[in-house]
């Protein structure tokens, strides 16, 4: 996280003994596993003509290894509702974090 900027930066670098766990734990054989390489997430306010913050624009960057073979249809039909699931957890976890 680097707060000064409104930007959070996500790897899986460093993750090899999370995913060999979770890999003991549950089957996944029938699981397709992407790692995300690089993540980033840039945070600006909405501000209305008063200047009152009104929302929050987000710009999203991401590189992700699909491991295994999937095809592309499947990625682009499934990857957008992630993302937006992903998105609204994150907004969950931020009004919880910091309330206004």
């Amino acid at each position: 996280m680097l707060p000064d900027e409104n930007l959070c930066i996500i790897s899986s670098r460093g993750n090899d003994q999370w995913r060999e766990a979770f890999g003991k734990q549950v089957n996944v054989t029938s699981m397709a596993h992407a790692i995300t390489v690089f993540s980033a997430f840039k945070f600006d306010p909405v501000t209305d003509a008063a200047g009152n913050v009104v929302g929050t624009k987000t710009i999203l960057f991401s590189v992700s290894e699909f491991g295994g073979s999937i095809p592309k249809f499947l990625v682009k039909k499934h990857t957008p509702k992630e993302l937006n699931e992903f998105i609204e957890d994150m907004v969950v976890a931020g009004k919880r974090e910091f309330p206004m």
